[in-house]
């Protein structure tokens, strides 16, 4: 009687589906991960954008916090017109024409930033003359460096006699309106009842807008 041998077919066939299923699985684990890899880096960006859009933006310090009252330039003094002092010279604490006449062009031209060196340079250089630090003070309020034009004007407020005390009571006045400066409300108040004072109407309107 003869034995009958097992068909090794079928465990073939459970092996091959086995391996089927497997392959399959693992495609579609394949693709999981393909997509995710491809959406990542939107879904990373996205926090970061919104929280960019979301800052404020950056607040930069506007020039209307300080009142910015226009002002007049001052006119050259006509007694420093270069050439005048010849023989003999004059004061030594104060700088004659010639040594004004690189100051005063470059005013007059209106380029600022040279004017105020060369009028800073005479200031130091000659510490008791009213002149070179009363027009580096306006020099510097045309060029709106208000506190620096604070700084000089009342320095040049204090050598200053005449014609140009007066006018450096105005501009003094200017620069600490600009800066809101407490002083500022005397100053135009004084000045604004100066009865012989060239600038005591213009002090009086700003006082009264003040």
């Amino acid at each position: 009687m003869r034995r009958q041998l097992p068909i090794p077919m079928a465990a073939d066939s459970k092996s091959w589906q086995w391996y089927a299923v497997s392959g399959a699985l693992a495609a579609v684990l394949l693709v999981c991960a393909v997509l995710a890899l491809r959406t990542w880096p939107s879904r990373s960006t996205e926090p970061a954008q919104t929280a960019q859009v979301a800052q404020p933006e950056p607040t930069v310090p506007s020039q209307e916090q300080q009142p910015q009252v226009e002002i007049a330039k001052l006119a050259p003094p006509l007694a420093l017109a270069p050439g005048l002092v010849l023989r003999g010279g004059g004061p030594t604490d104060r700088p004659n024409p010639d040594q004004l006449a690189p100051a005063f062009s470059a005013y007059e031209k209106s380029d600022y930033p040279v004017a105020a060196d060369h009028f800073d340079l005479l200031a130091k250089q000659f510490p008791r003359a009213e002149v070179p630090v009363l027009y580096l003070g306006v020099t510097q309020l045309l060029m709106h460096d208000d506190q620096a034009a604070l700084t000089s004007l009342t320095r040049a407020s204090q050598l200053a006699t005449g014609e140009t005390k007066d006018a450096a009571a105005w501009y003094l006045a200017i620069a600490a309106v600009r800066m809101r400066n407490p002083e500022a409300a005397g100053l135009l108040h004084d000045l604004c009842r100066r009865p012989k004072s060239a600038y005591a109407e213009q002090a009086c309107v700003l006082e009264a807008k003040h």
